[in-house]
């Protein structure tokens, strides 16, 4: 007999005790799914501030070394519907060219403003630039 009470103390999950588990796992997911969603576009974004700095430097470099003259409104687009010469020249000091199609809208105005910290820009899934955030 008193091993056939054993055996009701040893009984199985309720189905109160799955509801309980399935309610602190859906807690859970709802707590770190966005955290999750911010740190990827965190890291998109300091991907596209790492471009953004190698293309000032390039436009810096390119200044300097080609004497060419940029303006504040130079971007990426429309250096490259111009006549070609500042963005070869550009090119001439970027590594990694695919990520210049990351900031083509960019102007190096706000390309400065970005690297100092002064506006805030957004990302999309793609880790391209969208806008600045003022």
């Amino acid at each position: 007999m008193s091993s056939n009470i054993n055996r009701r103390k040893k009984s199985k999950f309720t189905i109160f005790d799955l509801i309980a588990v399935a309610a602190i796992i859906g807690v859970l997911v709802v707590i770190l799914v966005p955290s999750f969603k911010k740190y990827s576009i965190d890291s998109k974004k300091v991907e596209v501030k790492s471009i953004i700095r190698e293309f000032i430097l390039a436009v810096e470099t390119a200044e300097i070394s080609d004497k060419i003259e940029f303006a504040n409104t130079d971007s990426i687009k429309s250096m490259e519907a111009g006549s070609g010469e500042k963005i070869s020249s550009i090119n001439k000091y970027i590594k990694d060219l695919e990520g210049l199609n990351k900031i083509k809208e960019l102007t190096i105005e706000e390309a400065n403003q970005i690297i100092s910290n002064e506006l805030d820009f957004e990302v999309n899934k793609e880790g391209e630039f969208l806008r600045v955030v003022k």
